[in-house]
């Protein structure tokens, strides 16, 4: 029964070394998505190339609302495998439309990520908002608007809750109290 619990304990906490900080409210605004981006594209997903600890989405670009390039299809990597969840990164589905700001990963062979994960991904319905978004960023000035962004932000959402050396440690104690249940 004591053995049980204890093995319980560990599946628990080795699930919660993959949970990721949540993103900055302002995260979520349209303006600063736009700021944080290279490239903003609406295209349909039409490939999902899924890796141990990472995906790459081939994605047929429609159309470029900012940063054109002469590509009609691109690549998108994801923090997302067969073998490792990140629960800020976006998800995609085969035939899915999008729009995506995107910030460059590599232009010349045409792969990129989605700014700020899950919340550079819109739906297609967003296109209106993100166009006038666009036309009120190009009226105001970058500076400003970075400045603003900057002073309400933390510098980093990927730090994961335990990490490597939390489970390497968490693993020796459910080790040590196992040898001792023995006894």
């Amino acid at each position: 029964m004591q053995k049980n619990f204890v093995l319980v304990i560990f599946l628990l906490l080795f699930t919660v070394t993959n949970v990721q900080a949540s993103w900055a409210p302002i995260a979520g605004e349209i303006s600063y998505q736009i700021n944080e981006s290279d490239r903003i594209a609406v295209g349909n997903v039409t490939n999902i190339q899924e890796y141990p600890e990472y995906s790459i989405v081939t994605i047929e670009v429609d159309e470029w609302l900012m940063g054109q390039l002469p590509s009609d299809e691109i690549e998108v990597i994801t923090q997302i495998g067969s073998a490792y969840i990140n629960s800020n990164e976006p998800r995609f589905y085969t035939g899915e439309s999008v729009i995506l700001m995107l910030q460059d990963v590599n232009v010349n062979e045409k792969r990129f990520k989605v700014t700020i994960g899950e919340p550079g991904k819109h739906p297609v319905s967003d296109r209106n908002e993100i166009i006038n978004e666009l036309g009120v960023n190009s009226d105001s000035s970058k500076d400003e608007i970075m400045n603003e962004v900057e002073s309400t932000t933390k510098s980093d959402n990927k730090t994961p809750f335990i990490g490597k050396n939390g489970l390497v440690f968490i693993l020796i104690c459910v080790v040590f109290v196992l040898r001792r249940s023995r006894n």
